[in-house]
């Protein structure tokens, strides 16, 4: 993966992840939380990119683990301004 983690702003943002793999292996994404969507197909194979949509921080700052083609992805995110 790349980049293995990101600290996303406190107001909405996208987040960018390539994955490199072998042309025939097979991988999936998920999110365990409902502020940051996968927003490309969930499960795919070979080289791709995976988009993330952060959703607006309403409160404190908060992050959570997704796991990319296997792999751990760390997002966190800044509490909001208000």
């Amino acid at each position: 993966l790349k980049p293995t983690d990101y600290n996303a702003k406190a107001g909405p943002d996208d987040v960018k992840v390539q994955v490199k793999v072998s042309e025939s292996c097979s991988w999936s994404s998920s999110s365990p939380v409902t502020w940051a969507t996968i927003t490309d197909e969930a499960a795919q194979s070979g080289n791709a990119n995976v988009r993330i949509r952060v959703d607006a921080n309403p409160g404190a700052a908060r992050s959570a683990t997704l796991i990319i083609a296997g792999e751990r992805f760390t997002l966190t995110q800044e509490a909001s301004k208000k």
